[in-house]
């Protein structure tokens, strides 16, 4: 394997990112190293892209010498809008973090879900008979709650937030799109008393607790039960008051870098080909890159 510099040449090949913001993301950081460590002649950047100039950013990836890229707020959902071809679990989801070129065409994908999967090993949460809380309605909310469905085994999955419109619209997107019915509630309902007391598998997908706001938490103290296990797709802080308050009480927690970890390494697959393995790079080396 190649580790020297990263050596960009007139023929290097193109990954970004595309977002609004994207200064705060990881993802250059973790691609340019493993790029660095394989010898490839690629080059991984982050672009920042505002909504309205999403469509001239897409029709550069497509016609300008790009490999892919990856996909982040606020675009995750409008970019579906100009693939020429998306993945099943995409067009359920609605949703696509994961762009990449073949023979002229613009392929999207979401990773997310696998990454998210993964994870789970990590604090030995199984899906099997899970009675499964997400607390959120955004982009990531829709991809891990619809994805959820369409295991079958999962005992019960809720959705609950401050605003019971949203997480209801939500709930009706994803019976549209899967066929299968979910629980959906606000915060204030006395459904969320009832749901949180049989969780098992707890997902915080809201920005609360999320850097600089760290002093938030999107549900009490009160609510956190031993057996659960707690997972903040929040990676800054490493570890956001919720997963501290779940932790306190007995809970397994787990931040939400795995997550970016293991879908990266999905993304970076249907780029190059590669699978990453743990002789390559481990979790724990991605901690000390991101650190």
């Amino acid at each position: 394997m190649n580790t020297n510099t990263l050596q960009i040449k007139g023929d290097t090949g193109l990954l970004c990112i595309i977002g609004s913001p994207v200064s705060q993301s990881k993802s250059p950081v973790l691609h340019n190293h493993l790029i660095q460590k394989l010898g490839l002649n690629l080059v991984y950047i982050p672009v920042h892209v505002p909504s309205q100039s999403l469509h001239s950013m897409i029709y550069t990836i497509r016609n300008c010498g790009f490999t892919g890229g990856n996909v982040t707020i606020p675009h995750k959902e409008h970019v579906i809008n100009y693939c020429d071809h998306i993945s099943d679990l995409s067009k359920k989801t609605g949703t696509v973090n994961t762009l990449y070129v073949k023979n002229g065409v613009l392929n999207g994908t979401t990773t997310d879900y696998a990454g998210f999967k993964r994870g789970l090993q990590l604090i030995n949460a199984e899906l099997a008979g899970s009675k499964v809380v997400i607390l959120g309605n955004g982009g990531t909310a829709r991809t891990i709650a619809t994805a959820l469905t369409l295991e079958n085994d999962v005992g019960s999955i809720a959705i609950a937030g401050r605003n019971g419109d949203k997480v209801k619209t939500l709930a009706e997107t994803i019976k549209v799109s899967t066929g299968q019915s979910i629980i959906s509630c606000s915060f204030a309902d006395p459904l969320f008393n009832e749901v949180m007391q049989e969780c098992t598998l707890l997902v915080n997908t809201t920005s609360a607790g999320m850097h600089p706001d760290t002093g938030t938490t999107p549900i009490d103290i009160s609510f956190f039960k031993k057996q659960m296990k707690v997972i903040d797709v929040i990676y800054n802080p490493s570890k956001t008051r919720f997963l501290a308050e779940a932790e306190s009480k007995g809970c397994a927690i787990l931040n939400g870098l795995p997550m970016l970890f293991y879908q990266a390494l999905e993304s970076f697959k249907f780029w190059t080909g590669i699978e990453i393995t743990n002789d390559i790079l481990t979790l724990d080396e991605f901690r000390k890159l991101v650190k």
